[in-house]
């Protein structure tokens, strides 16, 4: 139904199903993707193939694991590591 809540982060899971054939469709999904990512949620994006197997195509980790990231490796910088 193309439907979207502020209320994503009172949830666990949400999942965003669409027909990927029909344009208009994917293009309001990949907004919702995009939404979703600048409020720092974790996403997977999953696709069908034509055999009906489903593989993970895209994966974006939650805002927090980010900021944790950069400040592990921001603690490594002009660090010598020995090999």
């Amino acid at each position: 139904d193309a439907m979207s809540s502020s209320r994503m982060s009172e949830y666990d899971r949400c999942l965003d199903i669409f027909d990927g054939n029909a344009e208009p469709m994917r293009d309001a999904a990949r907004e919702r993707w995009k939404t979703a990512k600048a409020a720092g949620h974790e996403l997977h994006y999953w696709q069908q193939d034509e055999g009906g197997k489903w593989a993970e195509k895209a994966y974006t980790p939650p805002a927090a694991q980010l900021v944790q990231n950069f400040k592990r490796s921001a603690g490594n910088w002009g660090r010598r590591t020995s090999p």
